[in-house]
């Protein structure tokens, strides 16, 4: 069986590594208008789901573990999913940010 650092490359590793340890990751990204259409696409989806938001996408995402419990948040990650799935562009954008490795989410386990 391949295990995870033998699958992702040593950068991807030490990225999911990392996210593991802290929590997060905060990296540069190459196509910044990209990335910021994507965060005002989850913050309204993510407002309508939780019945109020913000004109800000940095603090209301930043915050959003204020008011998602861990219970509601398969629902409320697949609201925002099926939010995102709605617009064909948006995953192709997604796509994009991982593509150019500026930006890369990887799930280790």
């Amino acid at each position: 069986m391949v295990g995870p650092a033998e699958f992702f490359e040593v950068a991807e590793y030490k990225l999911g590594e990392r996210f593991l340890r802290d929590g997060y990751v905060i990296q540069a990204v190459e196509d910044l208008d990209n990335l910021e259409r994507i965060r005002r696409v989850v913050t309204v989806a993510a407002s309508r789901h939780l019945g109020f938001g913000s004109d800000e996408p940095d603090v209301f995402l930043n915050h959003i573990h204020r008011y998602v419990s861990v219970e509601n948040l398969n629902d409320f990650r697949l609201q925002v999913i099926d939010n995102l799935n709605v617009e064909p562009s948006y995953g192709r954008d997604i796509t994009r940010l991982l593509a150019t490795r500026s930006l890369r989410w990887s799930a280790m386990s």
